[in-house]
């Protein structure tokens, strides 16, 4: 019971988090959804699908570990783990959430309603050494 409690507080503030930032982007067709190491953004999608990701992959990720944990039985000695692993997981995806809206929010600061970057496709991407690959 306490870990169905602890996966509807998760997926709800998640739900809220994209909710917010559904709000904030609004004036955005697209939003990021994949970043480079150098900080460019290799590609974005329209504004629905990065919102509603991350509460589908809650309700998927969470959901999948309060089912195993009703139904398989922990080895002994990890009963004591189960629920701290659920709560870790659940802090992960509102910290990955957060970073993904930092970051989209720093893109468009103060330029609402700009055109996105065309995409660039997997031909134009300079390869390390100089080729294109």
């Amino acid at each position: 019971m306490g870990m169905m409690v602890v996966w509807a507080v998760f997926v709800m503030t998640i739900t809220v988090l994209s909710c917010r930032a559904n709000m904030r982007f609004r004036s955005e067709s697209q939003l990021p959804i994949q970043w480079w190491i150098t900080g460019a953004v290799n590609w974005f999608a329209p504004r629905s699908v990065p919102l509603a990701f991350m509460p589908i992959l809650a309700i998927g990720v969470i959901g999948f570990q309060v089912y195993m944990a009703s139904t398989v039985p922990a080895r002994t000695g990890d009963e004591a783990l189960v629920f701290p692993v659920l709560v870790g997981t659940g802090v992960a995806l509102i910290a990955i959430q957060l970073l993904h809206s930092g970051w989209s929010s720093q893109l468009y600061a103060g330029t609402p309603g700009r055109p996105c970057p065309p995409v660039r496709s997997s031909l134009q991407i300079n390869h390390p050494l100089g080729t294109t690959a």
